[in-house]
């Protein structure tokens, strides 16, 4: 008789798998020994038939893997049993698009809906906007081609340039061309800000001539005024209690480009240098319970919502009503 050797991935599966061939050997023995002794030494022996014990076998492996896994996922919850029935994992959700630098977004928020810069096809749309240019009488616009144009799903109109610097070209010229194409529309610029620091406090952000002479003073880095979509400083430098030579300025910029020149030549305010760098913007916190990720009227809000479900189900205060929570 050969022998056979199992084996089990823990003792508790190598105990049931014992104690069913020991129940099998015990049968086969039982049987063996109801039959009549023969006196003769000769007789063959019929072979050992070992189907009595596949089945239990199998039934037993069954009933462990099925514990196994029952307590795999009772210990670690779904994301073992998951791989260990081998599921695919969830994708992950795409990044937000957006606009590339030879790309220029318009708003056509103001326009009606039956326009056919909403309705026409991406070609007839395409040649409305380079008649715009041509109308538009800019020297610099004139015969300009694009690329292709695109609807948005929120309705807004994305045209396609050539190149970069084609569409530096024509947003610095947008407000002779646009209102050519269609009255209402407007330009929708991506915005990029950088912090410089050791800005004199002499210099107003405030002032209407303020982006002129910023681009005045640093026109290797900007290459029209109109890059620059706002200033202003980090901290109000005029609350502080003792008097400050320097403050740090938030610089606005629509072109990614210009973004990085600006933190690889540093910007030049008042015959100053300062140093740039991204800007970071500190995350929103609740001045209530000084928690991160909200502000105090959102937990207002939700405050107010709560003491209102807790009036509505007070039989004794359905009269009352909440009017502010401090």
């Amino acid at each position: 008789m050969k022998e056979s050797r199992f084996g089990a991935p823990d003792s508790k599966l190598a105990l049931e798998l014992l104690s069913c061939i020991q129940k099998g050997l015990a049968t086969q023995q039982g049987a063996t020994d109801a039959l009549p002794r023969m006196e003769t030494r000769h007789i063959p022996q019929a072979p050992c038939s070992t189907s009595f014990d596949l089945a239990s076998l199998e039934a037993a492996i069954k009933a462990s893997e099925n514990r196994i896994i029952a307590e795999i996922q009772s210990k670690s919850g779904s994301s073992l049993a998951n791989h260990y029935h081998h599921d695919t994992p969830p994708t992950p959700r795409p990044l937000p698009i957006r606009p590339k630098d030879n790309e220029v977004v318009i708003s056509l928020a103001k326009v009606a809906k039956q326009h056919p810069i909403r309705t026409d096809t991406p070609s007839v749309i395409k040649a409305m906007v380079e008649e715009a240019f041509a109308k538009s009488k800019v020297p610099a616009l004139t015969g300009k081609k694009l690329q292709g144009v695109r609807m948005r799903p929120n309705g807004s109109l994305v045209i396609s340039d050539l190149s970069d610097e084609d569409a530096i070209v024509i947003l610095r010229h947008f407000d002779q061309w646009l209102d050519v194409l269609v009255p209402g529309t407007a330009i929708l610029t991506h915005t990029y800000q950088v912090v410089a620091n050791f800005v004199p406090v002499d210099f107003d952000p405030a002032n209407s001539d303020a982006s002129k002479r910023v681009f005045a003073e640093n026109m290797a880095i900007f290459e029209s005024e109109n890059q620059i979509t706002g200033l202003r400083w980090l901290h109000n430098h005029q609350q502080s209690k003792q008097p400050k030579q320097h403050s740090s300025l938030v610089v606005a910029v629509n072109n990614a480009m210009v973004t990085d020149k600006l933190i690889r030549r540093n910007l030049t305010v008042l015959g100053a240098i300062c140093n740039v760098q991204k800007f970071v913007p500190p995350p929103v916190q609740c001045f209530r319970c000084q928690d991160f990720g909200h502000s105090m009227p959102r937990q207002t809000r939700t405050l107010k919502s709560e003491m209102r479900k807790m009036l509505s189900q007070n039989d004794d205060l359905q009269g009352y009503r909440v009017i502010s929570v401090r």
